[in-house]
């Protein structure tokens, strides 16, 4: 009886686990799929910026047209087209813009001074600091 009660618990857990991994491969496979569309080609974001709370503003080229959009978290405004050939020739031509300031420019300073510090300080004699 005992033989027979773990034959069908693994059994049972045999099939979950076949079924478990037909349904992931099948979620990858859609995910895999659907980001492989043909979007990238036709709609490109060349610069965007933050104007206040989740209200952003974004130079975007579809197709052949730059549009100026104005986003918003319920819907997307169209501010504006460029249409002169000087300034779809300057964009085309510029760098996309680095940030000025990310996090890791203000971090870096800080772990430099504390490793300095770290390798500064003398080592005590005997046992009268303890660490935790």
């Amino acid at each position: 009886m005992n033989g027979e009660l773990l034959s069908n618990v693994t059994t049972m857990v045999s099939a979950l686990a076949l079924v478990l991994g037909i349904f992931l491969v099948i979620l990858y496979g859609t995910t895999y799929l659907r980001g492989k569309g043909k979007r990238g080609k036709w709609i490109k974001v060349l610069a965007a910026t933050d104007v206040g709370s989740k209200r952003t503003i974004a130079l975007v080229e579809v197709v052949d047209e730059v549009l100026v959009l104005g986003l918003a978290p319920q819907h997307i405004s169209l501010l504006s087209k460029v249409e002169r050939p000087e300034a779809l020739r300057r964009l085309n031509m510029a760098e996309p813009a680095k940030p000025t300031h990310s996090f890791l420019d203000y971090l870096e300073p800080m772990l430099t001074k504390r490793r300095h510090a770290a390798r500064q300080v003398p080592a005590t004699k005997g046992k009268e600091q303890t660490h935790a």
